[in-house]
């Protein structure tokens, strides 16, 4: 199945916000359409601005986030953490882990995208080094307590 890429990312980001609900976080995915996308910030819990990346079964464990456009312009990482998600299309999402946007350029490599005529450079995100969902969560979490307090 092929999914269109606005249904395929707000499918990750409402999975991410399920998950982080689940303790008592009310979070909502924001699912407005906007001409230039949503700056990067697809959940913001905490103070942290998490970026969803919903892979479909093609890219399965591959976090790519696009970093240099058509026009060779390096686009900057507008989030403090990336989030790995693979949908299959069908009802079940899996978060896969998260990496800090800072950690990510230290480890991540740039690859031509795979589709074809994109024109655009990936860092490609190896999935060994992606963090566990309960670090990212207990992160959360303490940020949340320091901010209540």
């Amino acid at each position: 199945m092929t999914a269109n890429p606005i249904l395929k990312g707000m499918v990750g980001e409402h999975a991410m916000c399920v998950y982080l609900s689940r303790n008592g976080l009310r979070l909502f995915a924001d699912l407005s359409l906007r001409e230039r996308g949503d700056g990067g910030c697809d959940v913001l819990a905490a103070g942290l601005v998490l970026q969803v990346k919903t892979m479909s079964p093609r890219n399965y464990r591959q976090l790519l986030i696009r970093r240099v456009d058509s026009q060779k312009r390096l686009r900057g990482l507008e989030c403090d953490a990336f989030v790995l998600a693979h949908w299959p299309g069908k009802l079940d999402v899996h978060l896969l882990g998260w990496i800090w946007a800072g950690r990510a350029s230290e480890v991540g490599r740039l690859r031509l995208s795979p589709i074809n005529g994109a024109g655009h450079w990936n860092l490609v995100i190896p999935d060994k080094a992606l963090f566990p969902l309960p670090d990212l969560r207990t992160e959360i979490d303490l940020r949340h307590e320091a901010a209540t307090a």
